[in-house]
């Protein structure tokens, strides 16, 4: 991550944990936001999936979408700690 080489060259330390969580977070952020998961046919007869198109618009369940939310929080969440971690080093 960038700020990570921009805080090597200075005197400040951060936690350098919230790299790899940041990392992890950001990639399952993004598969949450751009892959749907594999279904069976059975469970294309549901009414509950977490994905549809209509009318070209993808719509995203409430479940998946409470899933979103739940990352970008946590994501949220630990750059703040970075910022904390960098403002007190």
């Amino acid at each position: 991550m960038c700020i990570f080489k921009i805080l090597g060259k200075t005197q400040i330390k951060a936690d350098t944990s919230l790299k790899d969580k940041i990392l992890d977070n950001t990639h399952k952020l993004k598969d949450l936001l751009t892959n749907t998961p594999v279904i069976s046919n059975q469970e294309i007869q549901s009414t509950n999936l977490p994905a549809e198109v209509k009318n070209g618009i993808i719509h995203l369940s409430q479940e998946r979408i409470v899933e979103i939310e739940m990352n970008y929080n946590k994501l949220k969440d630990d750059i703040l700690l970075l910022q904390l971690s960098i403002n007190k080093g």
